[in-house]
This record gives structure tokens, C-alpha cells and sequence, in this order.
């Protein structure tokens, strides 16, 4: 920073309704600040050549204690600013240098900074936030002076004088908020985008786990963040299925926690409020995440982001989605009824379970109901028991089991519990609606002491919403009958793959209720001839496509590309891992000896293969074929 010995007149821009004048009584809606030597310091150092409009912000915490780059004898506690609207990102002056920050949630916008006319304008009266920030002053005697630094004129700088800054005070009454603390599978390897993509893009956070509302993601990929794009012009969201986009409607209880710059690789978090984007809300109240740009289950990986870190807290009161089951009944479901124990006399419970009772337990007693069972809780050991007549036996209840009634054993009664969610024992507990009633001290419909008979149609529960992951297809021929799938006969049903398929419509999908996919008459064909050759820079590798329509020729002409563009998707695999991913235009591939040695490449107790697929702008990802390195 250069000085001189010009002395300038002091500037001082106030709005006309100054509420610094000495009659001012403060209360108690207001909060004081005192302004000591150190807060305002040689004054603000900005970046000289800028000719935008930029800010003065105070700081709770001293700015020495929060930056480790600002010009000795800076002020303490305010400091230059500009605000990037378009990828929602702020950033601090450190004399001619501008450094990206998140601003904390006790931070304050005191003036404008005209950095092209030198004038600064202090913002009294109640003002709108900025970028999340809260902003204004009740009263101050502050006095901004441009072009000035230790009382001698530097050029781009700020001056500061005064004793006092008046805040309103914040709420008593905190707002609701929701802290979500994780477990690994909620950040897992990772957040797989587009690795092509160049704009700007959003990390969204999904109250209900990724897994159950989108199918096909990647393996490991996180089950509670996601990286999305928004075309503002079509007002339509899209999330990253690694390197094919879906659009999606998001859900009222989805966050946008920060911004992804594709093509830079930074990601920057939103700290306070801010307005929405696509009608989703953006912002969080506090979190220790941190996102990596450029890597995958923690090792590099093009385009995609790594995540660590252990809560993270938003405004609202943010539930997960409830997913409703439905369970029609059939015969052997209900049974001749439910044998409980003839002498109890406590409180137990009936629990409804996913898996046949007769693979679970070898006890049961013949004919009974398939999917209830009567149970008792030991609180004092944290263990449950199940009933097989007239015997106990201790069990481990599945994530999958429910509970649907008390069965008060010594009075003969019944209570579903109708309307009721929540947990007993660490088993979930409640019934959304049924028509099933329960006759105590009645078995095949006959009078039998102590066993309960069932009857109805139906039963729905509050649960997790089911989940079929998504696996490639490996079959290289047409496949045309699932294998042993439930519903087979229809022509419906899961084949070998994961995949649910309709042979009346031809179709494939992902999951029970997945999007339809393209049947492998759609997909492109997995390359062929795939060839690699190193050299002490490179390794390079080589193939020849395949087509969708009319290559079916054995003539020497290039068969044709039925694409909008040529595209191949390349990933290098250690121990079967995706590892490195690489876009190209042409059947060829370069991978610099540089990036394989940062994998390890030449570990000899490590298996690496290269995985090379068509890209498809109609039908997403084609087949892939897979070569071993080495």
C-alpha cells in the first residue's frame, strides 16, 4: 500500500433521516456496539481498480481472528466487500486482492461502497438483506472517508472515524430450525455430476434419502446430498445421475446448501438467508461440511465432489416425506390367526412382518398367520420375544417389522393402534388405515384361550419408501423373459439385472415406479476392439463403436453415428472402483502417466480396468465394455 502527504477533505454521505443525533435513546430493540481504537484501525483497505458497488460490513468477530491476509493495521472489526449475484458468493477486499469467504450469521451491512465515484452511503433505517445478509444501521456516528488511509490520502481506501454503531436487535424468540447430524451413508463417496459441465450448478440437500427418490445413482453416492442444474428460462430442475441429467420436481422440504461451478471446480456454501431459487429454498443456519471439488470416495475424480463433515442445521421445521405402504392381504397372510402364550397376563404387542413368519422363526405352530405374530418387550433388557403358542423365544426385530396393536393378554383385548407413529423398542409403530380386526380368545374362528384371530383386506403404515438399485445390464443379447421374478407370469417382474420389466410393453424400468428405460434395441452397443498403448507421458486407448440403427453392414464403410453428437464416456477402475472419469468426442483416449500414478497405477497388489460406454443424448449411457490394464 502506498502513502502519500496529501491530505483530502473528509467525504461523509448520510441518508436524510440520520438517527445519529444526539437526542437518540436507545432501548431495549436495540443492541450498542462501542467502537474502540482497534475496530476502526488505518481504516478498510480495498482493491483499488474496481469500479463496482460494493459494501462495509461489521464483524462480531475481529476480522484479524477471521482473515489471515488483511493489511496490517487494518480495522478490527469492518472491512470492504462484493457481492457476485450471479453464482451467490461473496468476497472480501484485502488491498488489491479479493478472497471468496461465507459470511457468519451475526454479520451486518453498514454502507454502500461506490468504488467508481469514491462515495461511501451508510444504510440507516430498516433495510432488506443482501445475499443473506442482514442489513442496516439504527444509529451511528460513523464517518466513512474515501481515498483516505491513516489520515493521508491512499487511493481506493476508506477512513474511519466514530464511537458508536446502534443494531436492531435480533428476535428473542429463535426461529424453528432442524439440525441433521450424519452417518456415513448420508455423505457415502461422494456427489457424482456431469463431468462435462462448465456453468454453475447447485448442492442440494434431500430431507428423504436419495436412494428412494431417484434410481439411479451412482453406488455410494451420497443418500442425502445431490448436485443439481436449473434452467431458469424453462423454471425446470435437473439432478446429476453422474453423467446424465433427469429432470425432477423437488420436494417442499429440499434445501439448496450451496453453489458448484462445473467449470472452475469450487464450491461455495450458502451461510444465512437468502431468496430462492426455482422456488427452492437456499441457505443454512450452521454446518461443518466441506466440500471437495474433483474427488470421489477420496481420491481425485473428475467432476465430481467429495463430502465430509458432521451435522448441518436449516431454518424450518424440516420432516422427511411420510411414504404410506399399502399391504393387500391374501390368505395365508391372516392364517387361522395368532397363538400367543395361554398365561400371560401383561401388555404385549402384534407386529406386522415384510418376510414370511414361517422362514423367520421354526417355533410357529401350523396355520398361523404369515405376516403377524404376538410379541413381549423386556425394557429392562432391551429385548423382545415372540410367541409360538405356548413358548417364548428371543429374536432380533428386522428394520422392516411393525407394530399395529397392543394385545393386552391378561384382560383378552385388543387396541390397533390407529393414527399412532412412533417407536417401541426400536421397532416403528402405528397404522395410517386398516379394515383388519382382531377377536381375542378366538382361533380358526373357534373359542381358544389365549390366541387372537384376524380378518380383513388390507393395512397401511407410515415406512421407507422401497428401494431396487440400479445394476448395469450385462447381458449382451435381447432379453425377453425375467428369470423367476414375482409376477413372472404376467410378463412383469425383476430379472437378474434389478431392473423390473413389462414384456407386454417392451420395456425396462428402475425400481417399482422408476422412469421407463430404454430397451437394448434403444441402447448403444458396447464398443469393440478396444486397444491401449503407453509411453513414458501417456496412456493411450483406442476402440471402435457400434451403432443403435443400420450397422448391421460388413462392408469397410463407417457405419451410422444415429446421435446428435459423438460421445464416449471412459472410467478407469481399481479393485472394480470407478477411479478416473473421462469425456471425449472420439473413439480415443489420452490419460497423462501423471494422473494414473496419483491412483497408484503401478501398485502391484491393485486390479485396474478401463470401462468405455456410448453416450447418447436420447437414451442416456449405452452398454459398456471393459478392458484389463496392466
Amino acid at each position: 500500500m502506498m502513502t502519500t502527504d496529501l491530505l483530502v477533505d473528509t467525504f461523509i454521505f448520510k441518508s436524510e433521516n440520520d438517527l445519529s443525533a444526539p437526542d437518540f435513546v436507545q432501548d431495549e430493540t436495540t443492541v450498542r456496539v462501542d467502537l474502540g481504537a482497534d475496530d476502526i484501525g488505518f481504516g478498510v483497505a480495498a482493491q483499488d481498480n474496481r469500479t463496482d458497488i460494493g459494501y462495509l460490513i461489521y464483524t462480531e468477530e475481529p476480522v484479524s481472528e477471521r482473515f489471515s491476509n488483511m493489511v496490517a493495521g487494518a480495522s478490527d472489526r469492518f472491512f470492504a466487500v462484493s457481492y457476485n449475484a450471479s453464482n451467490h458468493t461473496w468476497y472480501y477486499h484485502a488491498n488489491d486482492k479479493l478472497y471468496a469467504f461465507v459470511p457468519s450469521a451475526t454479520d451486518r451491512l453498514v454502507a454502500v461502497l461506490d468504488f467508481a465515484s469514491d462515495t461511501a452511503h451508510i444504510l440507516t433505517g430498516p433495510q432488506d438483506p443482501i445475499g443473506g445478509i442482514e442489513a442496516g444501521v439504527v444509529a451511528t456516528d460513523l464517518q466513512i472517508t474515501p481515498q483516505v488511509w491513516n489520515g493521508v490520502y491512499n487511493n481506493g481506501e476508506f477512513s474511519l472515524t466514530g464511537t458508536f454503531v446502534d443494531f436492531a436487535a435480533t428476535t428473542t424468540t429463535e426461529p424453528a430450525s432442524t439440525r441433521f447430524d450424519f452417518d456415513p451413508d448420508d455423505l457415502g463417496r461422494g456427489v457424482a455430476a456431469q463431468d462435462s459441465r462448465t456453468d454453475v450448478g447447485y448442492l442440494m440437500y434431500s430431507v428423504d434419502d436419495v436412494s428412494g427418490r431417484f434410481s439411479n445413482m451412482p453406488a455410494g453416492a451420497s443418500e442425502k446430498f445431490f448436485a443439481t442444474t436449473y434452467d431458469a428460462t424453462r423454471n425446470v430442475w435437473f439432478y446429476h445421475a453422474n453423467d446424465v441429467l433427469y429432470e425432477f420436481v423437488p420436494s417442499d422440504t429440499d434445501r439448496i446448501v450451496a453453489t458448484l461451478n462445473y467449470g472452475a471446480n469450487t464450491a461455495n456454501i450458502f451461510v444465512g438467508t437468502y431468496a430462492a431459487i426455482g422456488d427452492v429454498s437456499v441457505g443454512v443456519i450452521a454446518t461443518d461440511l466441506v466440500i471437495r471439488p474433483q474427488i470421489w470416495n477420496g481420491v481425485k475424480n473428475n467432476g465430481e465432489f467429495g463430502l465430509s463433515g458432521s451435522y448441518i442445521e436449516f431454518e424450518g421445521d424440516l420432516a422427511p416425506t411420510p411414504y404410506i405402504a399399502h399391504i393387500d392381504f391374501v390368505n395365508t397372510d391372516l392364517g387361522l390367526g395368532v397363538a400367543a402364550q395361554d398365561s400371560r397376563s401383561d401388555v404385549g404387542y402384534l407386529v406386522y412382518s415384510e418376510d414370511p413368519i414361517s422362514e423367520r422363526f421354526d417355533h410357529m405352530v401350523t396355520g398361523a398367520s404369515e405376516k403377524f405374530f404376538a410379541t413381549t418387550y423386556n425394557a429392562a433388557t432391551d429385548t423382545w420375544f415372540y410367541h409360538a403358542n405356548d413358548r417364548l423365544y428371543s429374536f432380533v426385530p428386522e428394520a422392516s417389522d411393525h407394530i399395529v396393536a397392543v394385545l393386552n393378554y391378561g384382560a383378552n383385548m385388543a387396541d390397533i393402534l390407529l393414527g399412532t407413529n412412533n417407536t417401541i423398542g426400536g421397532i416403528a409403530a402405528g397404522v395410517t388405515a386398516t379394515d383388519l380386526t382382531i377377536t381375542a380368545q378366538r382361533w380358526n374362528n373357534v373359542y381358544n384361550n389365549g390366541e387372537f384371530s384376524l380378518s380383513g383386506t388390507y393395512i397401511e403404515f407410515e415406512t421407507t419408501p422401497p428401494y431396487v438399485p440400479t445394476r448395469p445390464i450385462e447381458f449382451n443379447t435381447r432379453f425377453t423373459l425375467p428369470d423367476g421374478a414375482s409376477g413372472s407370469a404376467e410378463g412383469k417382474g425383476f430379472t437378474s439385472t434389478g431392473l423390473f420389466y413389462d414384456q407386454t410393453e417392451d420395456v425396462f424400468w428402475v425400481g417399482n415406479h422408476g422412469t421407463p428405460r430404454p430397451n437394448m434395441a434403444q441402447q448403444t452397443s458396447s464398443p469393440v476392439h478396444v486397444r491401449s498403448k503407453s509411453t513414458s507421458s501417456e496412456l493411450v486407448v483406442s476402440w471402435v463403436r457400434r451403432g443403435r440403427i443400420d450397422a448391421d453392414t460388413w462392408f469397410d464403410t463407417d457405419i451410422p453415428l444415429g446421435e446428435e453428437r459423438e460421445e464416449y464416456i471412459v472410467r478407469v477402475l481399481k479393485n472394480s472402483e470407478h477411479v478416473l472419469t473421462k469425456v471425449t468426442q472420439t473413439p480415443e483416449c489420452a490419460i497423462a502417466m501423471d494422473e494414473l500414478n496419483g491412483l497408484w497405477y503401478f501398485d502391484e497388489t491393485a486390479y485396474f480396468e478401463v470401462e468405455i460406454a456410448q453416450i447418447s443424448a436420447s437414451y442416456g449411457t449405452g452398454l459398456s465394455t471393459k478392458k484389463p490394464l496392466g
